[in-house]
């Protein structure tokens, strides 16, 4: 119960609104800016990585390639894509979001140039798609923070969720 003085009145904020009232959030945290930027950053990373990732047996087949070739070479480009995670998290608190997305980009450009590789290189084709995975790996990661650091607590698993099916959007679109 509130006790008030005559004349005067209330009102009833939610912690984190900054005395707004009940029910209403200013622009900034319906739609915090570093969110739309870390989504980009995932959803690009995504679609970059499947589209090259999906059609390297293909395209390995039809240069000569046995299966055993194939699956070393996507075995290769799995590992980079997870392997690194510990590190990318350091690197990330270490240097800065931005810097990391910025290298995870860069990655996934020279995991596309050396894609264009001959291709009958193995070699050549698992350096490739190493840099695209890794470059995967730091988009991620770092996308991720931008978005835990933008998205106000309240609302961070739902915005972290609404932005996965918008990954998973973009890796099927592709296909």
């Amino acid at each position: 119960m509130i006790i008030t003085a005559p004349g005067s009145t209330t009102t009833t904020t939610t912690p984190g609104t900054s005395g707004m009232l009940e029910g209403q959030l200013d622009e900034a945290e319906r739609r915090p800016p570093g969110v739309l930027l870390g989504a980009l950053v995932m959803i690009l990373t995504q679609l970059v990585m499947v589209a090259i990732m999906a059609m390297t047996p293909v395209h390995m087949h039809d240069h000569g390639h046995g299966t055993a070739a194939s699956g070393l070479v996507i075995a290769i480009h799995v590992a980079a894509m997870y392997l690194p995670s510990p590190m990318s998290g350091w690197l990330v608190d270490r240097y800065g979001r931005l810097t990391v997305a910025a290298s995870g980009l860069t990655l996934l450009a020279a995991g596309i140039v050396a894609a264009t590789a001959p291709g009958d290189s193995v070699t050549l084709l698992a350096l490739a798609l190493a840099l695209l995975g890794l470059g995967w790996n730091f988009g991620l990661v770092s996308g991720t923070a931008i978005i835990t650091d933008a998205a106000p607590l309240a609302r961070r698993a739902k915005t972290q969720g609404m932005v996965d099916v918008a990954i998973s959007i973009a890796a099927t679109a592709r296909r």
